[in-house]
């Protein structure tokens, strides 16, 4: 496929049809560039925005669909990226969509449900938009969550010292604001194995190419017309060479500089849950040291206590009242 560009994405949508193998085939783009996936997913955010049809906004969101319902498994973050904003695009459409396209949009609610893409209070949430209820402050907070979460790559807080760090795998990827597994970074990072940088085979045969071919003007003075037409079609070999790999290089380049910045984020937000873990342990080790103190103060005042063996006579030797314990 070809090279991500900002240009080519704004196209792409803009070629958006209602055919099925529109949405399909734009669907495999969006998610064969999935380094860019929170570029997209904004400008997929845009775009409902600043529609006012029907049909396109549909469109839209049955593009979504296709989007989450196949990265669920290779690429999960788009799940989370479109969860943070989906309630955002339905809210601010919502009031363009007629009756029949609304009605569709509602059944794709119930696949979500019924194939567990989204969790059952989310997608409670868009059918109380659909049916035009107002959004609830919570609603309110998880959108503008949402955004602060697109801007700042998902940076988590220590709110409270009851934080807890999640040890589910949905759980961890929330915290870390939709950034890239450990698996997924792997999967980045070989992609770099064989890149175009590193095709020896390529290169070499490009160095093997004639001098001659660097001037052109040595080629059209070339008395033999043969020999002139074999250097030309040797130029054309080469420039089809030269251009592909040049292609190929520039992809990788975007690759790379995409690969660092998620990287970078990855790092950063992992770093960030190792402190607030760290602080946690400290806590809880404080807490430990407090209960080993009070468990040696326990078992140090029930050696103080009176034995309550019978005396000689066979009398029971009279316990001491909650008064007198507390006077020793």
């Amino acid at each position: 496929m070809s090279v991500f560009t900002e240009n080519k994405l704004g196209v792409r949508f803009s070629q958006l049809s209602s055919s099925v193998q529109s949405i399909q085939t734009l669907s495999c783009w969006i998610i064969h560039h999935r380094l860019h996936d929170r570029k997209i997913v904004d400008f997929w955010l845009e775009t409902v925005r600043s529609e006012n049809r029907s049909r396109r906004i549909l469109d839209l969101f049955y593009l979504a669909n296709e989007v989450v319902q196949n990265s669920r498994k290779k690429h999960p973050a788009y799940v989370t990226l479109f969860e943070g904003v989906l309630e955002e695009a339905l809210y601010s459409v919502v009031k363009c969509l007629n009756a029949e396209h609304l009605n569709k949009l509602k059944r794709t609610f119930d696949v979500w449900e019924m194939r567990k893409v989204f969790p059952f209070d989310f997608i409670s949430g868009l059918r109380a938009i659909a049916r035009g209820e107002v959004p609830t402050s919570n609603w309110l907070r998880r959108t503008k969550d949402s955004r602060s979460l697109r801007r700042s790559a998902g940076r988590p807080t220590e709110k409270d010292s009851g934080y807890e760090i999640p040890t589910d795998e949905e759980g961890i990827r929330r915290v870390l604001g939709g950034a890239p597994s450990a698996e997924e970074m792997l999967a980045m990072l070989e992609l770099l194995e064989n890149s175009p940088s590193a095709d020896a085979e390529t290169r070499e045969r490009i160095a093997k190419f004639p001098p001659y071919l660097l001037d052109s003007a040595k080629i059209m003075a070339m008395e033999d017309p043969e020999e002139r037409n074999k250097a030309l079609k040797e130029l054309h070999e080469a420039k089809v060479l030269v251009d592909e790999y040049n292609e190929r290089l520039s992809k990788e380049m975007g690759n790379r500089a995409e690969i660092a910045r998620r990287l970078r984020a990855f790092t950063e937000e992992v770093r960030r849950v190792a402190e607030i873990e760290g602080k946690r342990h400290m806590k809880m080790r404080k807490n430990l040291v407090k209960m080993a103190k009070d468990r040696e103060e326990l078992v140090e005042h029930l050696q103080s206590l009176p034995e309550t063996t019978s005396a000689a006579n066979g009398d029971q030797v009279k316990m001491p009242t909650a008064e007198e314990l507390f006077k020793r």
